[in-house]
């Protein structure tokens, strides 16, 4: 068994320990799209005769392997097969890789059409489910201006509210490539024992490239539902949680949010997939309506949805010693966005008790107290801010700055 194998082998033993009982694993294998299960009894023979393996849960777009990643796109610029990619930053690199001209296309169809409205509970939760890159997160990241990333971060998150974000997409085919290698002088650059050569590889190439992509049409809402108390937030949580192809489950979500909003306050904001922009609000009925039009407009103008990026060291096993998988190249800055986007979070919950203090038992020194705490948490935030944008123009200091999020100071009931 070659050293490739025994790695990938590692690698997915631990996610399936990650996850439970490795005979009944909750993670799903696909060959190109996250809805394509592969049978388990394969995985490990696929993993060793093919140089390319998408990775995919059914819940995000993306989750923590260390050698593939599935990642929204909004922005098409630089975006190819076989263009390098930079997994911390999120932008395209230059192309270090050989492969056939002509590529394996992927077919689909309606089958793929689906519509699903989710409970969510936080920024980190929602940037999981866009498939947003931790780098999105701050003012200086690659992507940072893309619609999915403003939407994100124009998206406040009070623990009194209930959130449910919405999606309809629809895949129609995309392309892989195939018989993959690296370009020589790329490969030499990458296994130099010159720590300047192969910080140039990665400099020029990223940490891995794009070896396939997903076409299709998409659109997401975050429906939030404003409550006045505890009960009324106990008894409508759960209720919009919707899976179901987009003709019925988006009628379905219609009448359901419709009654919701009889007794509360709704806000809905969208974004198209595809291109830039402000996320902007719309109505209940237009959620349908989109909705129920995606199938026909995907089908006559069909934009990249996602890609894969598969790390070169599935190219080159020698790799393995001279380059960072995805997790470690990662890891500090996916560290600052969750503690920034904890802190948003508070500060957002800070913000509905101080605008709506009658929902709650409060002592008279308490308002003072939530101001002096959201003051402290704004200015975290920052300083992580720009703490993340320093470690992504240059890695070498991301593990320079320990934060720690400031703890809650007054911890008011709600009525």
């Amino acid at each position: 068994m070659n050293d490739c194998c025994d790695y990938l082998k590692i690698a997915i033993n631990c996610l399936l320990s990650n996850y439970g009982d490795t005979d009944q694993p909750r993670l799903s294998w696909s060959s190109h799209y996250e809805v394509e299960l592969m049978r388990r009894n394969l995985l490990l023979d696929v993993v060793c005769s093919t140089s390319i393996l998408v990775i995919a849960s059914n819940a995000a777009y993306a989750f923590e392997d260390p050698l593939v990643r599935l990642r929204a796109i909004d922005s098409f610029a630089g975006i190819g097969l076989g263009r390098g990619y930079d997994i911390v930053t999120g932008s395209p690199r230059g192309s270090c890789v050989n492969f056939d001209p002509v590529s394996e296309q992927i077919k689909t169809g309606q089958d793929q059409a689906s519509f699903e409205s989710t409970e969510i509970a936080s920024l980190s939760e929602l940037a999981d489910q866009l498939g947003l890159s931790a780098s999105s997160t701050f003012k200086g990241g690659f992507g940072a201006a893309s619609a999915s990333a403003a939407f994100a971060r124009s998206s406040a998150f009070s623990r009194y509210s209930l959130h449910s974000l919405v999606r309809a997409r629809l895949l129609t085919g995309g392309e892989r490539l195939a018989s993959v290698t690296m370009k020589p002088a790329f490969l030499e650059m990458a296994l130099s024992e010159d720590p300047k050569k192969v910080e140039a590889f990665r400099m020029a190439c990223g940490d891995g490239y794009i070896s396939e992509s997903i076409y299709g049409g998409e659109f997401n809402s975050l429906v939030t539902v404003i409550t006045s108390s505890q009960s009324q937030q106990e008894s409508i949580s759960g209720t919009l949680e919707i899976s179901a192809p987009i003709a019925s489950g988006s009628a379905s979500f219609e009448q359901k949010i419709e009654e919701i909003s009889k007794n509360t306050q709704v806000k809905i904001r969208t974004y198209q997939r595809g291109g830039n922009g402000e996320a902007f609000s719309i109505t209940v009925s237009d959620i349908k309506n989109r909705a129920q039009n995606l199938p026909s407009l995907a089908n006559k103008n069909p934009v990249i949805l996602q890609v894969v990026v598969s790390s070169y060291i599935l190219l080159e096993p020698e790799l393995n010693q001279k380059i960072p998988d995805f997790i470690s190249a990662e890891n500090s800055v996916i560290g600052l966005a969750r503690q920034f986007r904890e802190a948003a979070d508070r500060q957002a919950t800070l913000d509905y008790i101080i605008d709506n203090g009658d929902q709650f038992y409060l002592q008279p020194f308490d308002l003072p107290k939530l101001a002096a705490e959201r003051k402290e948490v704004s200015s975290f935030m920052l300083n992580v801010d720009k703490a993340a944008s320093d470690c992504i123009v240059d890695r070498t200091t991301c593990d320079n700055f320990k934060f720690q999020v400031p703890s809650p100071v007054v911890h008011p009931a709600r009525r």
